[in-house]
C-alpha cells in the first residue's frame, strides 16, 4: 500500500513538470526560428537544458515524497534502511527518464540532427547518473540527522505546581516532577485546578486549528463539569481525559499539558503513555 502511494505521488509529480514542457519547447522554437538558428546545435542544447531542469526537479521530488510518507506514519530511517531507499528511488528515476529524453530525441529529429542522438544520450546519463547521486546523499544525511534526533531526550524537564493546601511531592517520570495534594477533601479541587490550567494552555496553542481547539477546551469544559457535581462518573471523566491525552501527546508545546492530563487520568485508573 506504502509504496503504491509513492508510485502515485511521483508520477502526479512527473507529469505535473512534464506537461508544460510541451509548449516550452514550442515557444523556445520560436524563438529559435525568429534568430533562424531553428536548424542548429544550440536549439539542440536549448531543449537539452529544459529537459535537464525538469529530471532534476522530480529527482528531488522523489526524495521530499519518501521523506514526507515516513513522517506521516511518524517514523524516522535507520541506517539498515539506507539501501533499500536508495535503490526505490534510483528505480523510479530510471523509470521516467526516457520519457523526459524522449523530448530531445524527437527535437534532434525534428531539426535534422539525428546524428547528435547519441551524444546527447550520453549527456542525458551523466546528468541522470548525478542527480541520482545527489539524491543517495540526501537519504544519507537525512538517515543520518533522524539517528541524532533519537539520541535526544524525547521529552523536556516539566515542573507543574498547584497553588493548593496539604499538598505532597511525588515523581510522575525521570524527567517530570508534580506537586500535587494528598489530602482526600481536596482531591476534586485539584482535579478542577489541573484542568483549568490544561484549558488555558490549549487555548494559547497557535499550532491547533481553530475546530480542534474548540472540540478540546470544550471537552475539558465538559470533564469539569462532571466533575463539579462531587461524585463525578469515572467512565465519563476517563474517556475524555483519554481523548485529550491522545491529542496533546503528539504537539510540540503541549507537554506542560499533557504532563497535567497524566497525573490526573492517574486518578481515575487511565494510564496514558
Amino acid at each position: 500500500m506504502v509504496d503504491e502511494l509513492i508510485a502515485k505521488l511521483f508520477d502526479r509529480e512527473v507529469d505535473r513538470v512534464l506537461g508544460p514542457i510541451p509548449s516550452e519547447i514550442r515557444r523556445t522554437a520560436e524563438e529559435f526560428s525568429v534568430r533562424g538558428v531553428l536548424t542548429s546545435s544550440m536549439y539542440i542544447q536549448a531543449i537539452f537544458r529544459l529537459i535537464v531542469d525538469g529530471l532534476r526537479e522530480v529527482v528531488l521530488k522523489r526524495v521530499e515524497i519518501e521523506k514526507q510518507v515516513w513522517n506521516n506514519q511518524a517514523k524516522k530511517p535507520k541506517e539498515e534502511n539506507g539501501q533499500a531507499l536508495k535503490e526505490a528511488i534510483t528505480a523510479s528515476v530510471e523509470s521516467v527518464a526516457p520519457r523526459f529524453f524522449g523530448f530531445v530525441e524527437e527535437q534532434c529529429r525534428r531539426v535534422r540532427y539525428q546524428d547528435l542522438i547519441p551524444h546527447m544520450m550520453q549527456e542525458f546519463s551523466a546528468s541522470k547518473t548525478k542527480f541520482i547521486a545527489d539524491a543517495h546523499r540526501e537519504i544519507e544525511i537525512w538517515i543520518g540527522l533522524a539517528a541524532i534526533e533519537a539520541e535526544k531526550p524525547l521529552v523536556s524537564p516539566v515542573h507543574i505546581t498547584y497553588n493548593l493546601e496539604n499538598y505532597g511531592i511525588f515523581q510522575v517520570g525521570p524527567q517530570s516532577q508534580a506537586i500535587v495534594v494528598s489530602g482526600r477533601e481536596h482531591e476534586n479541587q485539584w482535579i478542577i485546578e489541573g484542568l483549568s490550567q490544561v484549558r488555558e494552555e490549549l487555548a494559547g496553542l497557535k499550532e491547533l486549528q481553530a475546530e480542534q481547539k474548540s472540540e478540546l477546551i470544550g471537552a475539558v469544559e465538559t470533564a469539569i463539569a462532571e466533575v463539579n457535581k462531587g461524585k463525578p462518573n469515572p467512565l465519563t471523566i476517563g474517556g475524555i481525559i483519554t481523548a485529550v491525552g491522545s491529542a496533546t501527546s503528539v504537539l510540540a508545546n503541549a507537554t506542560k499539558a499533557y504532563e497535567t492530563i497524566k497525573l490526573i487520568a492517574g486518578r481515575f485508573g487511565v494510564t496514558l503513555p
